[in-house]
């Protein structure tokens, strides 16, 4: 055991902050797929803005034929939670997932696209940071997620960079079979005043329940 204060810094550590150019407010995106999905459907989100955001969309607009559940405190089991949950439902699954997860537990896509089926549908919402814990860069700018979503077996991949093409672009992926890879390149940001998901159990519960 290392006792207190035993190691020291000269300097202290700025956190690097990540500022991208993108066009799209996950709000309005995650807004725009709730108004677009006809079909029961699963919707597992990832921790942070994006469950917050959701579950905020879904408490303004009750949406009858989708089941959420909140990975609150989960990051980077998403992919895997909603794999799980396609392999007993004959819903449509979709991982509701941002690239700083993705990134922490990337080896779970090639399994989830052996079993996940036609069912399974992976959105990555890519703002190049950790947005929820400080805007710190995921390091995501190098990285081709249309060929790493090819190698770990997707069987298609799309991309959403504006709002020019999000309505044509998602409905094409709501609509093709599973497993699918939708990209969506989103600006950092949230609306004012957004609450947290409530009563997780009563959460759970109901999405298990349906």
């Amino acid at each position: 055991m290392i006792e207190k204060s035993k190691i020291k810094t000269k300097q202290k550590l700025k956190q690097k902050k990540k500022i991208n150019n993108y066009k799209i407010f996950r709000y309005n995106f995650i807004k725009q797929l709730v108004n677009s999905i006809n079909i029961k459907s699963n919707i597992i989100s990832s921790t942070g803005y994006t469950s917050r955001e959701l579950d905020n969309i879904l408490s303004l607009k009750k949406n009858l034929k989708i089941s959420p559940f909140y990975m609150v405190g989960g990051m980077g089991h998403t992919a895997s939670l909603t794999l799980g949950v396609s392999l007993k439902s004959n819903k449509q699954n979709i991982c509701l997932d941002g690239d700083g997860s993705l990134l922490m537990h990337a080896g779970s896509l090639g399994v989830v696209t052996k079993f996940g089926g036609k069912k399974f549908k992976y959105i990555l919402l890519r703002n190049d940071s950790h947005e929820s814990v400080g805007d710190q860069t995921t390091n995501s700018e190098h990285i081709n997620y249309k060929m790493l979503s090819k190698s770990f077996g997707f069987q298609s991949y799309f991309l959403i960079t504006n709002e020019f093409n999000l309505k044509g672009v998602l409905k094409k992926f709501i609509n093709t079979s599973g497993p699918a890879f939708l990209e969506v390149r989103i600006k950092s940001g949230s609306i004012n005043n957004l609450g947290r998901p409530k009563n997780l159990k009563l959460v759970k519960k109901n999405f298990m329940s349906k």
